[in-house]
């Protein structure tokens, strides 16, 4: 069995677009996923599972969700050794405050970002670095009201999901029972 962590966008625990988190829950279960854990009621799921094969995985998760319960959500999954990769790859990590560190998980690499709307979109407090599959974004006045934010997906062409450093953490301590990750 492989530890992976699914993050999913569009599903939110009793929000907008209400799943309970018993029903969740049971959908991963019986997708044959075990050690079934979700954090933080929006979408960050922590579980197990044989299949080796992140994008069957990931459709799978997909086609339940929007089967049973009418959403769409996107589903990027991940493992620890990832999570921790992007994790100690985050260029802020001098930010006093972690939470307004903000990494986005991109579907595939970019193509043909669009760097001169990036810069034009920034506030003049925002940071930003794009990695291989990443994009990290330092808002110091928070993702609410940043054009950059809200674009990013436009602005590098491909899907993104993105997470508060914080949060991924908490997601890696679960993942791995707060033992480092082990290489995969």
């Amino acid at each position: 069995m492989q530890t992976w962590i699914a993050l999913l966008r569009s599903v939110h625990i009793g929000g907008k677009t209400a799943l309970s988190f018993s029903d969740l829950q049971r959908d991963m279960r019986s997708l044959d996923f075990e050690n079934v854990r979700i954090l933080h009621q929006s979408g960050n799921i922590v579980f197990e599972s044989s299949t080796r094969s992140i994008s069957s995985m990931a459709q799978k998760i997909a086609r339940r969700l929007e089967a049973r319960h009418v959403l769409k959500p996107y589903v990027h999954l991940l493992s620890p050794t990832s999570l921790e990769s992007a994790i100690a790859g985050n260029p802020f990590k001098a930010s006093t405050s972690p939470e307004t560190v903000h990494c986005f998980f991109l579907s595939q690499p970019t193509i043909e970002p669009n760097l001169r709307a990036i810069e034009v979109a920034k506030s003049p407090t925002e940071e930003f670095s794009l990695a291989e599959r990443l994009f990290y974004l330092h808002a110091p006045e928070g993702l609410e009201g940043s054009k950059l934010a809200a674009n990013v997906e436009k602005f590098l062409g491909v899907t993104a999901i993105g997470r508060d450093i914080p949060l991924l953490e908490s997601l890696l301590k679960t993942s791995t029972g707060n033992r480092p990750a082990a290489s995969s």
